[in-house]
């Protein structure tokens, strides 16, 4: 093909595919979502145009899942996956310089078409209020400690505790809890979602013994009863109004356009651990 550039062949194996890109951004649902997608195409051989194509054409996917904005920031990582693909470096270049005129006219189309995007008020940065985050996850495994619990229950932390997620769930002020297929799972912040609870097996039935107490520490009210829709099961979702005695603002989602940026959030929450865990240390 004339001006195609250099012809790319894949990686063969779909597993070195993923486990390529994973070193880049190991994000759950990206996993699932975009890699294994992409993995898919093992062994193929592509211009770069169509290197291109096949990553823009998996975010696009992602995006109608996930909303626009959580599409458009996937674009941001396609430089990077591109370069732990392809081994070929001169190709690498060939297929980012074309993402470069893709990227144009993805972002004209985001700016016709998203609403005016308005910056989150208030410091990046609120120690009080993490600490308050890392306390409801404390309390619900305090609980879960307290209860007699049956011998085969199992309810383990997040692997990556102390990871947030900016992509999904961010508030302008306050906090949510959300239930994950009858558990409390996560917590809606200012700075994404933050994942607490990991595997469980539980009896049906186990958590009546430690819930109630949970949620009354909480301040839980309801907002939203539990729904599914294309992506499974999902809820039920509360506000948090308090932690134990500390009281709490009615949350407010944030809007998609005005999310705190991929690399901003997680900068400020690694500051955030960082003072927590040396705070923490001294007690």
């Amino acid at each position: 093909m004339e001006n195609a550039g250099k012809l790319i062949k894949l990686p063969d194996d779909p597993k070195e595919i993923v486990e390529r890109l994973t070193k880049v951004l190991d994000e759950h649902n990206i996993v699932e979502k975009i890699y294994y997608i992409i993995a898919e195409s093992a062994g193929r051989e592509l211009y770069p145009q169509g290197v291109v194509m096949m990553f823009t054409l998996a975010a696009h996917d992602f995006s109608l899942d996930y909303g626009a904005i959580a599409g458009n920031v996937t674009l941001r990582f396609i430089p990077r996956w591109i370069d732990a693909l392809i081994d070929d470096k001169d190709a690498a270049e060939q297929a980012k310089s074309f993402l470069s005129g893709v990227e144009e006219k993805v972002e004209k189309d985001r700016k016709a078409k998203e609403p005016p995007r308005v910056q989150p008020a208030g410091p990046v940065e609120n120690d009080e209020l993490y600490t308050l985050v890392r306390r409801v996850g404390e309390i619900f495994f305090e609980e879960v400690g307290k209860a007699k619990l049956d011998k085969w229950t199992s309810i383990q932390p997040w692997a990556d505790i102390d990871e947030v997620n900016p992509f999904y769930c961010q508030t302008d002020q306050g906090l949510f809890l959300e239930y994950y297929y009858g558990l409390p799972s996560k917590v809606w912040t200012p700075w994404g979602e933050w994942d607490f609870v990991g595997s469980t097996s539980h009896t049906a039935g186990d958590e009546k013994k430690f819930l109630p107490k949970f949620l009354e520490r909480v301040g839980a009210v309801l907002v939203v009863a539990e729904y599914n829709d294309r992506q499974g099961t999902h809820g039920p979702i509360y506000a948090i109004r308090h932690v134990d005695n500390t009281n709490l603002p009615k949350p407010q989602n944030r809007e998609r356009q005005n999310y705190l940026e991929y690399e901003v959030s997680k900068k400020a929450w690694k500051n955030m651990t960082k003072r927590w865990k040396k705070s923490n240390s001294k007690k």
